[in-house]
């Protein structure tokens, strides 16, 4: 699930939910700096406060700072289908 700009992942919950039930695999992606709030693994949390991740980028052009982060996001779906392909191959994955 990509949640969007700027959302929160616990809004999507029975969205996700009923997908699963539905016998789907349901995968939700924060990616920081796009969504409101990102809980890492070592229990650090970001906020995002609306444009700070545009804003923040040297690119120059809204156009170049948005190319780029749509590559960005990318790279964070690419890793993630990845992830679950390595997960579904290993005989010892309970996936």
């Amino acid at each position: 699930m990509l949640l969007g700009w700027s959302s929160i992942s616990e809004l999507h919950t029975s969205l996700a939910d009923s997908l699963a039930s539905s016998g789907y695999l349901v995968a939700g992606i924060e990616h920081p700096g796009a969504c409101a709030v990102v809980n890492f693994s070592d229990n650090s949390v970001y906020y995002f406060l609306g444009k700070d991740l545009l804003d923040g980028l040297p690119l120059g052009t809204r156009v170049n700072k948005l190319r780029f982060l749509s590559e960005y996001l990318s790279r964070d779906i690419d890793y993630v289908i990845e992830f679950l392909k390595e997960m579904n191959e290993d005989p010892s994955s309970d996936f």
